[in-house]
């Protein structure tokens, strides 16, 4: 697996390019966008809208999956 991910992330309007450390976990996904977007890590709610990659919140824990 690759040590990062490049992700597409669309927040309202703006859409923002993000490399995701995957060994950083998606705790460290929301920190990087917080500090993009201003939003709170744990306000946000991520959803992924891809092929190759999932993303599952239920507001204690995500798992970042990798469909290859």
């Amino acid at each position: 697996m690759p040590d990062s991910v490049p992700l597409n992330v669309k927040w309202g309007k703006e859409s923002f390019k993000v490399d995701f450390v995957v060994d950083s976990g998606v705790k460290g996904l929301k920190n990087e966008l917080e500090e993009q977007t201003g939003v709170p890590a744990d306000r946000m709610k991520l959803m992924a809208k891809s092929k190759g990659a999932f993303v599952l919140c239920d507001g204690r824990e995500c798992v970042f999956e990798r469909l290859v």
